[in-house]
């Protein structure tokens, strides 16, 4: 007789589906295209990292003007254009020495079984959230 394979089945993580905030695009095509857009203006603008925070404002005032969308997305626009300004020596750095900061409110604090340490949370995987993915 031989033997059978099996595999065991992969983990499958239950997340929640949650709509966007209201301060977002609320589709991935609609965050995508606001994405595209501040790619094609900070290229062609060329604004030198770090701005201050006025300036910054005054680039997402700008890209809300020319998108023609609610500046209810400013600040959004904001955090994309600051990311984008800084892409190329956010590459420059090896993996290895870099550090993910994520936020705490991520996760379910009602139900996270996670523990902190003098570092923050360690994530025990559980699944309830998305920092487990991150």
């Amino acid at each position: 007789m031989e033997p059978t394979s099996f595999s065991i089945p992969r983990h499958v993580i239950q997340q929640r589906v949650r709509p966007p905030k209201k301060n977002l695009p609320q589709t991935p095509a609609d965050r995508n295209r606001v994405l595209q857009f501040v790619r094609h203006y900070v290229a062609e603008y060329n604004p030198v990292p770090p701005q201050p925070l006025e300036q910054l404002k005054e680039h997402a005032d700008r890209v809300v003007q020319l998108l023609q969308c609610d500046p209810i997305y400013r600040d959004y626009i904001g955090v994309l254009i600051n990311n984008e300004m800084w892409r190329e020596t956010l590459a420059a750095v090896p993996y290895e020495r870099r550090l993910l900061l994520l936020p705490k409110c991520l996760r379910v604090e009602s139900k996270c079984p996670a523990p902190f340490d003098e570092f923050g949370l360690l994530c025990k995987q559980c699944g309830l959230c998305t920092i487990q993915d991150l």
